[in-house]
């Protein structure tokens, strides 16, 4: 998608819009978007708020999470960092619901490596706009296990998302 992107971006949109799998669409156009980026911003904000509305919809909570990340990235890439914490508050607040709605079931030891997975590709997104924005809300994590290990991410990565920004 993101070469057809890069050349027919018109082409590319409908391609990713018309594939049946919603996760799967959601990445086609994440990709999309990340592809159009600053050369075709108005494009890319469309694509955006496409992304948003489907991610909203979307049964598949890894897509949702995949979703808002991807979309918080490009966010920030355009220079929004407002719309980029947006959708990272928005993930979070998603993964520490599923997180809420399994931890008293006896399946939750079954669903916390997939929302460790949320909390971790979220705090990734947001280390690379705001480290320290990251650590905060890696705190408010109700699991504490959970919450080490994000934060724990968090330091790793904060030191190459601050190279990053120099490049």
């Amino acid at each position: 998608m993101r070469d057809l992107a890069s050349t027919q971006p018109d082409e590319a949109v409908t391609q990713a819009e018309a594939i049946k799998h919603p996760g799967f669409r959601l990445e086609a156009l994440v990709d999309v978007a990340a592809a159009l980026g600053q050369s075709n911003k108005d494009k890319t904000i469309a694509v955006l708020g496409e992304v948003e509305r489907l991610a909203e919809a979307a049964e598949d909570p890894e897509a949702t999470v995949n979703a808002l990340a991807g979309a918080s990235e490009i966010w920030a890439g355009l220079g929004d960092e407002k719309n980029a914490s947006r959708l990272i508050e928005a993930g979070f607040d998603f993964a520490e619901s599923v997180l809420q709605r399994y931890q008293a079931e006896s399946s939750y030891s079954v669903i916390q490596s997939s929302v460790a997975y949320f909390f971790v590709r979220l705090a990734w997104a947001e280390t690379r706009i705001s480290p320290e924005h990251a650590a905060i809300r890696a705190r408010a994590i109700s699991d504490p296990r959970l919450r080490a290990l994000v934060l724990l991410n968090v330091a790793k990565t904060a030191p190459f998302a601050e190279t990053e920004k120099h490049f």
